[in-house]
């Protein structure tokens, strides 16, 4: 275990940041000027200021920001409104702007037609808009719109949700995982997708880990299935200790896999970032013994002092720029992390603090047992050696205890070695 850990309060700083980063992103630039004026939208990246680009995935990223803030604030306000406003008339909006260029009309409708077919941006705006008050934005219509799309595109035998909508589409984990969190977060009933997404998981539990966007993936899918309180704890851990055991040596750096999917003949690809969610079903599942590791603990530091930093965090596999999709997981990361969203099984800062004052001392004692232990075996093997050297009628039988009591001792010094790493 790590002596220090990240703290509550370094997540609320963390949250702040991404928040003022959401509402500058929406409120200037060169697509703030191209919208109408009580219109609010989100794109690819922050620091692009120059493109008009928008779409689903950095609006429900900015939305499920700003509109978790406290509703006292006008820019809040207005922003959570101008989002709703755009999502609601997107469409008559986006072909307006298109309307005197037919190459750029016909790309737009296309857009707007993937949008509302592909199953993890509908999910991740329903998502975003539970976030909302009424008292923030009315938006009772959106989440009904938004949830029955994705009530009506799940599969007919009732195993999930494909990547694009449709019932006659091939099931995958990640995109169920999307749906069923947005829908369980609206209060729909998703027992007839939990069970076959269950059981689907735990068969892939009960085997040795070897494929790494596999299990990323698995990461995501976990934790919703605990926040929905679909797996018992026994279960969580079971599922939880094989994706640690594969992807607990691929935290020491920032990773996250690309999984790719057709729409049609138009291939696309959705990031998924592991860690987090490895992070945060380790809070869950394994606050103690694996949230509070190094393991967990310095890949979480880094992250919130890059975001802290005016060069932003970034995962390698997105390019140079600033994702706002990325940026929303880390809220809702940090979020759950720092209590603030009901997350389960998060460590009392109490207790952490605790843990973290006897932690050094533990871990010096820890390596002074083992270090004395593998002495102790080099010493009972020479002397023993030594001895039956000396012996002037020698047996091989007489160098028996010798070397048991030499293994004790070094498996005792590995023994204590694996513990302390564990």
């Amino acid at each position: 275990m790590p002596a220090d850990f990240l703290s509550s309060a370094e997540m609320v700083h963390c949250l702040a940041a991404i928040r003022d980063k959401f509402l500058h992103d929406c409120m200037t630039g060169t697509r703030r000027r191209v919208l109408p004026d009580d219109v609010c939208a989100s794109g690819q990246y922050f620091d692009l200021p120059q493109r008009t680009q928008r779409g689903l995935h950095g609006t429900a990223a900015a939305l499920r920001v700003v509109g978790a803030q406290t509703a006292s604030s006008d820019l809040v306000r207005s922003v959570t409104r101008g989002i709703v406003n755009y999502v609601r008339d997107r469409e008559g909006i986006e072909v307006t702007l298109a309307e005197h260029d037919d190459r750029i009309r016909t790309i737009v409708l296309d857009k707007l037609r993937h949008d509302s077919a592909s199953t993890i941006k509908q999910a991740e705006f329903l998502y975003a808009l539970t976030f909302v008050p009424n008292g923030l934005a009315e938006c009772d219509d959106l989440k009904t719109a938004f949830s029955n799309r994705l009530l009506t595109g799940g599969t007919d035998d009732g195993q999930g949700w494909g990547f694009i909508l449709g019932p006659d589409q091939v099931p995958h984990p990640l995109a169920t995982a999307h749906a069923l969190r947005a829908l369980a977060r609206n209060g729909h009933p998703v027992d007839r997708w939990i069970t076959a997404t269950k059981q689907g998981l735990l068969g892939r539990a009960a085997q040795p880990r070897r494929n790494v966007p596999e299990a990323g993936v698995d990461c995501f899918l976990l934790q919703v299935l605990v926040e929905t309180d679909a797996l018992t704890g026994r279960e969580g851990r079971l599922v939880f200790d094989g994706l640690w055991r594969l992807l607990r040596r691929d935290m020491d750096r920032p990773r996250e896999i690309n999984v790719d999917f057709f729409d049609g003949d138009r291939q696309n690809f959705v990031r998924v970032p592991w860690q987090l969610h490895l992070a945060t079903t380790a809070a869950m599942l394994r606050p103690y013994r694996r949230y509070l590791s190094g393991d967990v603990q310095r890949p979480l530091q880094q992250i919130a002092a890059d975001v802290l930093e005016e060069r932003g965090f970034r995962y390698p596999e997105s390019g140079e720029h600033l994702s706002t999709r990325t940026y929303g997981i880390l809220y809702d990361t940090f979020s759950q992390l720092s209590g603030r969203t009901g997350a389960r099984g998060h460590p009392d800062n109490i207790v952490l603090r605790v843990i973290s004052s006897v932690d050094t001392p533990l871990r010096m004692g820890r390596r002074l047992l083992r270090l004395t232990a593998a002495l102790l075996a080099a010493i009972v093997l020479a002397a023993g050696l030594w001895s039956w050297a000396e012996e002037a009628t020698r047996s091989w039988s007489d160098l028996a205890p010798n070397f048991i009591s030499s293994a004790v001792l070094a498996v005792l010094s590995y023994a204590v070695g694996r513990g302390g790493n564990r």
